[in-house]
């Protein structure tokens, strides 16, 4: 480092909380993410069947036919079969690829989607999939296959190797926090932990939703009181609000599950987050670009009206 770079770091660093100079420090200190092996049983899938139909795949995901795929107005041909250590199109879309949100679009079969999560098991024990962004998001979009009627074929022995996959991806998530970013980051590790947690049930999806107090905590600093996302940026707040009212449904799949102080926040802070996005809505339907937003790559303001609709009663917008 040029001695002249010195004070810029000091001035960079003395806005950075401890925990995230600990993140950082522990981040130097590895090369890669290195997957977490899971001894114990697999967790059993808890809730069947989701309260209200979750929302299809934003805008910007397609699926083109047989290894064609489109994510953040980008298409890619993959001749034989997915490619899960491609980068040609940069680390952005490979996330987009891992997070599987594409394998949800309708143009698919069950067994089609069965056959890709499958092969991402098989195909890649590690690499850019493993990081903690994907794993969140991957979670989300495998947790609504699994209990969307349907969408998968009923098949226990490879619903097995699913569950166990997810066990080892969630305890690697759960070592790998992104508190080296807090923000957005980390509040979707959080969500997705707490999302599986109440989803399954088990001695690991116990351990998932141990990190309920940590989920309320951050819930309570990053929704402000006038119910804006603390980032201010109308595109990161509804995807952030799609998968608050996701874990709102999964609790109200599975009652009993999670503590009534978390259930009480989520309907306060999901009806709060409604609340400021009409704020941010056009009449046009679709949401001011600003705070680094751009359209089509989360859900529109009346598809997330419409979404919380479906779950009246556990949300007062």
């Amino acid at each position: 480092m040029n001695h002249r770079e010195i004070p810029r770091l000091i001035r960079t660093l003395r806005h950075l909380r401890s925990e995230q100079l600990i993140g950082r420090a522990r981040r130097m200190l590895r090369s890669e993410v290195t997957p977490i092996p899971v001894s114990s049983p697999p967790p059993t899938l808890r809730v069947r069947e989701p309260l209200a139909p979750y929302l299809g795949p934003p805008d910007h995901v397609s699926w083109k036919g047989p290894g064609r795929i489109r994510l953040i107005n980008r298409e890619v041909r993959f001749r034989d079969g997915i490619d899960w250590d491609f980068t040609g199109e940069g680390p952005l879309w490979a996330y987009h690829l891992h997070q599987f949100d594409w394998a949800r679009c309708p143009e698919l079969s069950p067994q089609d989607r069965l056959g890709a999560m499958l092969d991402w098991v098989e195909r890649h024990p590690r690499g850019i999939g493993w990081d903690a962004g994907p794993i969140s998001l991957r979670t989300f979009s495998w947790v609504k296959l699994l209990t969307t009627p349907g969408a998968l074929p009923d098949d226990p022995q490879s619903r097995a190797a699913i569950y166990a996959s997810l066990a080892s991806q969630l305890a690697t998530l759960a070592r790998n926090l992104e508190v080296h970013l807090l923000a957005n980051h980390y509040l979707w590790n959080l969500l997705a932990l707490v999302l599986a947690g109440v989803a399954f049930e088990g001695e690991e999806a116990d351990r998932w939703l141990g990190h309920e107090s940590a989920l309320r905590g951050q819930l309570e600093e990053q929704v402000l009181s006038d119910g804006a996302h603390y980032e201010r940026s109308p595109m990161y707040h509804s995807l952030l609000l799609e998968n608050l009212l996701d874990l709102v449904n999964a609790v109200a799949s599975a009652p009993g599950r999670c503590s009534e102080a978390l259930l009480s926040l989520l309907r306060a802070k999901a009806s709060q987050m409604l609340g400021a996005l009409r704020v941010w809505t056009h009449p046009d339907g679709e949401i001011a670009l600003f705070g680094d937003s751009a359209l089509g790559i989360a859900q529109t303001p009346p598809d997330l009206e419409h979404y919380a609709a479906g779950l009246e009663g556990r949300i007062q917008a």
